[in-house]
């Protein structure tokens, strides 16, 4: 059978933000939508372009709609995937409508990529998150959803554009759901990393530890590669096998044993990744990136602890982490989340690697009409979606709110999953309330 370059990518499970839900084609035909939205919200007079939307089935009258956002580093959201994300996550009582996003809109390509030659300035004009939070809200407006029918859906970095939107437009009125809300811009303010990779290993393994610091001055040029392995394990491997896996990866580069570390980027999906890099999914990937690197130190030049997700966010953000660019991100006015309107649920996961639980926690508590779960997870959920409870639990959400019976009792299923400072006596790491 012969696969296209495209194809294969649009069945790559995985990209910047883990492995991706819903992504591949539908048999029956999508249900697409286009609406027409500014081609840049700050310079009305660019023209408009059509936003590719796909409802997951035909929109049916006094339901409420759940938008389901991703931002631009995300694949879950792909062309005919919709309907897979209607039938196994939010049931048959919602309407549900995935915003595919401006980095899949030929418009934007031929204004962003001339002959394969990408305008890296115009890019980040284009594709930076106002114009993306900007596109939701024009979505909403262009449906005409009130606040009795509006729901927004995210997780990762689109849970971090939700949370953008809502300091953008404080008075948005919606029920929503955001899952695992990465913010760089918070954990820096308040000094904390969710990427713990040198602690743990070097903690584990002091030895080892100490010669892969010999080993990085030695071969700077491996250094990328490693970096890259050590923070994609985190999207494949579960919480009780990432020690080990950690291990054998790092003990595969100091043998330079080469064919282990080539399966290893097949397997943790990097070199597809890679491949996308010079398309305009792959461009709006990098922009994306580098917002989340943008707040934080540049530790690629070595000299302090190992952290591999903070690095990774640098070397897949270039250039636009590089010099000459590093162009300006567009605040966002966190303190506006104190006076939003919407009715949020906020879950996040004790083991994150990209949003630090504490950070979670002040999340929480700046945000008005927030409710916040934290479970013993990981940053893909794999015990929370392992555990078959989590489309009722967000159908329960979406469907009443927190005061709803139905989610009360969804919410109380969830208990063996929840995570607290205090473990039931006789409970290990990994079995913690």
């Amino acid at each position: 059978m012969i696969v296209t370059r495209r194809a294969a990518l649009a069945g790559v499970l995985a990209a910047f933000s883990g492995r991706a839900f819903g992504q591949a084609s539908e048999a029956a035909p999508p249900l697409t939508v286009e609406l027409e939205v500014p081609i840049d919200h700050d310079r009305p007079g660019a023209g408009d372009f059509p936003l590719r939307c796909e409802w997951g089935a035909p929109r049916r009258a006094g339901r409420r709609t759940v938008l389901v956002v991703a931002d631009a580093q995300q694949y879950y959201v792909r062309p005919g995937g919709a309907q897979r994300l209607q039938r196994e996550l939010f049931g048959n009582e919602l309407n549900v409508l995935t915003i595919l996003g401006r980095s899949r809109a030929p418009a934007l390509d031929r204004l962003i990529r001339d002959q394969g030659e990408i305008d890296w300035s115009t890019a980040y004009r284009l594709l930076n998150w106002r114009q993306w939070a900007r596109d939701i809200e024009t979505v909403i407006r262009r449906l005409s959803l009130g606040p009795r029918e509006l729901c927004l859906y995210g997780r990762s970095g689109g849970a971090y554009l939700i949370f953008q939107l809502l300091a953008l437009r404080p008075e948005l009125e919606a029920r929503v759901y955001v899952q695992a809300a990465v913010n760089a811009e918070l954990d820096v303010r308040w000094g904390v990393s969710a990427d713990r990779f040198w602690e743990e290993f070097s903690g584990a393994e002091p030895g080892t530890a100490t010669e892969l610091m010999t080993w990085l001055g030695q071969h700077p040029a491996q250094r990328r590669n490693l970096v890259l392995v050590l923070q994609r394990q985190n999207f494949f491997e579960p919480l009780e096998a990432l020690p080990a896996a950690r291990l054998a990866a790092v003990r595969a580069f100091l043998q330079g044993d080469g064919a282990e570390v080539a399966a290893m980027r097949a397997r943790y999906q990097i070199d597809a990744i890679e491949q996308t890099r010079t398309t305009l999914e792959g461009v709006g990937a990098a922009t994306r990136v580098y917002e989340f690197a943008a707040p934080q130190a540049d530790p690629r030049g070595g000299g302090g602890p190992l952290r591999p997700s903070l690095e990774a966010l640098f070397y897949y953000a270039a250039p636009l982490a590089d010099p000459p660019y590093r162009p300006v991100v567009p605040a966002t006015a966190w303190e506006r989340l104190r006076t939003q309107r919407c009715e949020v649920l906020q879950v996040a996961a004790r083991h994150d690697h990209t949003c630090d639980y504490r950070t979670q926690i002040g999340l929480n508590g700046l945000t008005r009409g927030s409710t916040l779960l934290l479970l013993d997870d990981d940053h893909v959920f794999q015990r929370f979606t392992a555990s078959g409870l989590q489309p009722g639990f967000l159908q329960a959400w979406f469907g009443g709110g927190a005061g709803a019976p139905a989610f009360q009792r969804a919410l109380a299923a969830l208990g063996p999953l929840r995570w607290s400072h205090y473990p039931r006596p006789g409970a290990t790491q990994g079995q913690r309330r």
